[in-house]
């Protein structure tokens, strides 16, 4: 049996956030079904608890091109998705003006950023359920997880192949965010430049 790949890319602080509920859901399947966790970003960290296999790439335009050409699914997730109530955070220098106030974390632009890299190569993605993410609940079917439970169930979905009109539902969503064809053909137009750094 061939092992699937898994890729995860993003700032080391994130992969530190991983959520325990995904860890959870990933060492339940690996028992299962050989897989590889491949995680580009531009550190290394022990990932606590984690029982199946996974590996560090520094990041670089060309690993994270070669990397979502061969894999399977892709995940994306944000930062302090392991705090209660796990879609906000507490403040907790003295900021709040009651105790019962919540701290909403949104990063409206760089993850869903990441999740749409993923649809943007043909990749199927699942995400966690903070607030930048919640634009994907408008397809058919949403790849927000927030238990154990939905991890495991979505990322099976993908790594079993069950990715029919997945990766078409992703894309159209990427385009509607994204005005696809107005860049595309401004490109081919001259008049908007694609420089490589």
């Amino acid at each position: 049996n061939k092992e699937k790949l898994i890729l995860w890319h993003g700032d080391i602080g994130h992969a530190k956030n991983l959520p325990h509920n995904l860890i959870n859901a990933l060492n339940n399947i690996y028992k299962k079904k050989p897989f590889i966790l491949n995680l580009v970003s531009n550190g290394k960290i022990k990932i606590l608890n984690a029982e199946f296999k996974y590996r560090f790439h520094k990041y670089s335009l060309e690993t994270i091109s070669d990397l979502l050409h061969i894999s399977d699914l892709g995940i994306s997730t944000s930062l302090y998705s392991n705090k209660k109530p796990s879609i906000f955070s507490l403040n907790n220098y003295g900021r709040q003006r009651y105790k019962s106030d919540r701290i909403l974390r949104y990063k409206y632009v760089s993850n869903p950023a990441r999740a749409f890299l993923f649809s943007q190569h043909g990749v199927p993605f699942v995400c966690d359920e903070n607030p930048e993410h919640f634009i994907f609940n408008d397809i058919e079917w949403s790849p927000i997880c927030w238990s154990e439970k939905s991890w495991k169930n979505k990322i099976n979905k993908c790594l079993n192949g069950n990715t029919n009109g997945i990766i078409e539902l992703q894309f159209e969503l990427f385009k509607k965010y994204h005005k696809y064809d107005t860049y595309l053909s401004l490109v081919k137009s001259g008049k908007l430049t694609i420089i490589e750094s």
